[in-house]
This record gives structure tokens, sequence and C-alpha cells, in this order.
């Protein structure tokens, strides 16, 4: 037991020594560095969306409108995005729902299609930067105070894997995200995996020890989110949180005034995950 833990302390070491990133909030007229707060009280219930935005121009600003109402009905504690170029963020982090979170992403790089980001209703912890072969991920925790005032820290990451017909460089960007957050006992990934190849994504994530929580609730059920595959994924390790529901969000078309016909948010639909906290 105290090997384990003292083997925890040293990756959890190695984590803070990545890349670190800026974490903003909004004061009321404007996005600031946001100051160290102390613990979050344990929330019963973690709710999640990841969502790959489409970084590309037609109706940006519409479909960050868009966005921004889904976030305000849904109301999730954290929100991972992907494609979050610096014109898509602008207008997103101008909306009103997101401006009550926590705001961190990728420095702008020379790969800005494959940025990602990350919103969370409560401070988050050593936000880091993770390399996965040319894709930038991002990695955090979120530090809780239990009932007998104890705290434990959960490890949170965001990707946007490689696309097309490379699922073994899928599995090894898998397996390097798993090992940024082995210092920490409680993980959840989410994001764009680009899991084209169902069969072989699927044994990546179970070869690294998580859980796909698609497959937990609703078994072989098709789960589309993009061009007819289920690109995207929330996948956790934990033995106390326990996935609640997962939904499809953001596949209805919607409107703006000024738009000739309705639209979709994104080329991609997004994810609205929950898990309950398992009390021992």
């Amino acid at each position: 037991m105290l090997a384990d833990l003292q083997a925890r302390k040293e990756r959890l070491r190695s984590h803070q020594q990545q890349q670190e990133v800026t974490q903003l909030v909004f004061d009321g007229a404007a996005w600031q560095t946001a100051p160290p707060l102390p613990p979050t009280e344990e929330p019963d219930v973690l709710k999640f969306i990841t969502f790959n935005i489409d970084c590309t121009p037609p109706l940006r600003e519409e479909r960050a409108q868009a966005l921004s109402l889904l976030i305000g009905g849904l109301n999730p504690d954290i929100i991972a995005l992907q494609e979050c170029t610096p014109p898509a963020l602008s207008c997103l982090m101008a909306t009103p729902a997101v401006r009550r979170y926590h705001f961190l992403s990728v420095p702008v790089s020379g790969a800005e299609g494959f940025m990602v980001g990350m919103l969370s209703r409560w401070p988050l912890s050593d936000p880091r930067v993770v390399d996965l072969e040319g894709r930038p991920a991002l990695t955090a925790s979120l530090n809780v105070r239990k009932s007998d005032n104890t705290t434990y820290p959960i490890g949170i990451g965001c990707v946007h894997l490689i696309s097309g017909n490379n699922p073994f460089r899928r599995e090894q960007q898998i397996k390097s995200m798993a090992t940024r957050l082995e210092c920490f006992e409680h993980n959840f990934v989410m994001g764009d995996f680009n899991a084209c190849i169902p069969e072989e994504d699927s044994l990546s994530v179970q070869k690294v020890g998580y859980d796909d929580a698609w497959v937990t609730l609703h078994g072989k059920a098709p789960g589309a989110t993009g061009f007819g595959h289920r690109l995207d994924k929330v996948i956790f390790k934990s033995a106390a949180w326990l996935p609640l529901t997962i939904d499809i969000v953001g596949n209805t078309p919607v409107t703006a005034p000024g738009t000739a016909k309705p639209f979709f948010i994104s080329d991609h639909f997004g994810l609205c995950c929950s898990f309950k906290r398992r009390r021992i």
C-alpha cells in the first residue's frame, strides 16, 4: 500500500513537470487569471460534455451561440472542447453561459485545428499540455473534499486523436494519456477519439484498463457522433465513480436570426455523460 502511494506521488510530480496552462475566470468585465482556490466539496454527481466544435468559418458565431444555449440548458460541471481555434474560442467565450466557467486551453501552436480546451464549474489544479505525437491534449485535476474533511484529486483529460486508418497510432496516444494520468486513482478522459475502426479502437481503451461509458450503459448500440461512426467518447477508470447516463447531444438542427435554413452546431454531435459517486 505504501509503495503504491509513493509510486502515485512520483507520477504526480512527473505530471506537474509538463507544460503548464493558464486558467482563466470571467470577473464580470473581462477574462482574468484565476486565483488559487480551496478544494471543492465532493459532489454526488459529476456531469460532463464533450464536443468537437468544428473550427471552420461557416456560421461560426451562430454555432457558438447555439452551443452556449445547449451548455446553459444541460448545466454540465466540466466541458471538453476540440478544434478550439482562436476565432472559434473568441465567439464562444463571449457568450453568457460559458462565462460562468473556469476556462483553460492549449496555447496556440502550428496545429491550431487540433487545439483543445476545458471549461469547469470549479477551479482545476495543475492544468498541463500533453503532446500526443503532435496532437496536443489537456490534463488537469479536480480536487474535492469529502464529508470527513479528507481530500482527493480526480484526473480529467481532453483529447483529439489522429483520424483515419491509424488505429495503432491512436492506441499509442491513448496509452500516453493513460500514463500521464496514472498519478490519479479516479480518471475521466473525453473528446474526439476519431474511433473509425470500432473493434481496434475499442480494444485500445480496454488495454489501458479504462471503460467506455457508452458501452457500459448502452452496450452495442451504434451511438454515431460523426460521419457514421462513434468517433467521440467518454472513458473512465474509477472504482468509486459509476456511469449514470450518457446521451448524444447537439444532434438536432437549430435556427438563428438571419440564417437561411436550420444548421447543426458542428459536423460532430456531442456527448453528455454523468457519473454518480459510489458510497462505500
